[in-house]
């Protein structure tokens, strides 16, 4: 049975994102549930940082944008993230994203 797990924003401490590019707060992991989430994290980016180009081939990711503005490349399409806007990301689809502000967004992964 899952237990219930609640945590103060304040009190987590922010770590490097997976690509190297800004810095995450990680609110649930995969360690932490037996769902099939593998996080739910909120990340910031500064101006110009860029995520490199890549796959989560078992992960759909789900975005959902709070603060800034910048630009999603998934598989040769540009769409413009800005506050309010919600993307996901299908498992094996390649993506990148290049921060045109600071930027704060909410990030889901779901195991398939």
């Amino acid at each position: 049975m899952q237990s219930i797990i609640q945590k103060e924003f304040s009190d987590i401490l922010p770590v490097s994102t997976s690509h190297h590019v800004g810095l995450k707060t990680v609110l649930l992991s995969s360690q932490e549930t037996s769902s099939s989430l593998t996080q739910i994290a909120i990340t910031e980016l500064h101006k110009g940082d860029f995520v490199d180009t890549h796959v989560h081939p078992t992960m759909d990711e789900h975005y959902y944008f709070m603060e800034g503005e910048g630009l999603m490349m998934i598989v040769n399409e540009k769409y413009i993230c800005k506050a309010g806007t919600y993307l996901l990301i299908p498992a094996g689809y390649r993506h990148n994203l290049q921060a045109c502000s600071v930027m704060k967004f909410i990030t889901i992964g779901v195991a398939l």
